[in-house]
Order: C-alpha cells, then sequence, then structure tokens
C-alpha cells in the first residue's frame, strides 16, 4: 500500500479515503482491537476478556489483548499505543496482578457493604466472582503469600484468617451473654 499510497494523486487518495480504503492493515486490525477493548470496559467494568468472548464482527479480543502484552513486554510496542491502552479504566500489564488486585477490590466491596468479610458458603458478587471460593482459597493459602499481601487482606475490615476460630468465639460470646441474661446456659 505505502508505493500505491506514493503514487496516486491527491484527488484519488480522497476518494478512496470516502468510501474507508484502509491504507494500513496492521494498523486497522490494532484500532478495531482497541476499539472492541474500550467497549468491553464500558459494558463489563473491567477488562478480563476471556477466550468465548466474541464481538459481533468475530474479532479474536482476549488473543488481541494477550498480544498487546506480549509486544509491550518485548519493548516493541510503540508510545503511543502504550498510551491508548492506559488510558483504559483497569487496563494491566500484568494479568496475574490485574486478577489478584480485582479479587481484593470485591473482599473490600463486601466488607464496606456488609460491614465484615464473613460470607455464605459458595458467596459469588453480582459479576460472578466467586468471593468466597477466593476468600477461602486465600485462607490456606497464607503461608505462601507475601506480607505486603498479608497486610493487604489484614487492612479490611472483617478480614480473619480463621474462620472456624471466630465462629467458636462469637458462639461462646453469644453463651456468656445469654447465660448472663437468663441466669443459664442450658
Amino acid at each position: 500500500m505505502q508505493r500505491l499510497n506514493k503514487n496516486l494523486s491527491k484527488e484519488k487518495k480522497e476518494r478512496l479515503d470516502e468510501i474507508g480504503f484502509i491504507w494500513d492493515k496492521l494498523e486497522n486490525v490494532w484500532e478495531t482491537g482497541f476499539k472492541h477493548l474500550k467497549d468491553f470496559s464500558n459494558e463489563h467494568k473491567h477488562i478480563r476478556v476471556n477466550r468465548e468472548y466474541m464481538p459481533e464482527d468475530g474479532f479474536k479480543l482476549e488473543s488481541w489483548a494477550v498480544r498487546q502484552r506480549t509486544v509491550y513486554k518485548q519493548g516493541t510496542l510503540s508510545k503511543e499505543k502504550i498510551s491508548k491502552l492506559e488510558s483504559i479504566p483497569g487496563w494491566s500489564w500484568d494479568l496475574k496482578e490485574q486478577n489478584w488486585n480485582d479479587s481484593l477490590m470485591h473482599l473490600r466491596e463486601y466488607s464496606k457493604k456488609f460491614d465484615t468479610c464473613k460470607m455464605k458458603t459458595n458467596y459469588t458478587t453480582e459479576n460472578g466472582f466467586k468471593l468466597w471460593a477466593w476468600a477461602n482459597n486465600i485462607r490456606r493459602k497464607k503461608d505462601q503469600l507475601t506480607q505486603k499481601q498479608i497486610q493487604q487482606f489484614e487492612s479490611i475490615k472483617g478480614w480473619v484468617w480463621d474462620v472456624e476460630k471466630q465462629y467458636w468465639e462469637e458462639g461462646i460470646k453469644n453463651l456468656k451473654e445469654f447465660a448472663n441474661s437468663e441466669g443459664h446456659s442450658k
């Protein structure tokens, strides 16, 4: 296309532009992916695109997003494209870190809403995140967490590492209150 572009008159270029002629196919694919990612982010309020997601035009958005992260890590993604991707709320170059932060956000929102981190078995957020399962998994893996990660949890109101111990202590407290109030613990 570069050679064709140089040999065409201004008038011919303008006529091709009017009908939406694509001068740079790779750039067009990038812009299409970027538009789809922005649309996905606006609709879903996150950018964790899974393989099954497919916009109406069949664009493979998950593959495109993975490719952008790869090209970035290789140091070959342009500053302009880096800036555009970073302008999308929630964009992250590291999916593992992004998933961690998103999961913590769900826990913080739960704590803020219910004033505790105690939740029903198999509790799932409105957007399908399995918060109960994730929190229990974290509790089991406490010894594998960094000190920073441990502090992140301990800064959340209502978080406890040992749920069974918490239930026991609450039960004893309630029994004492009942015994004091009723004069027995039968």
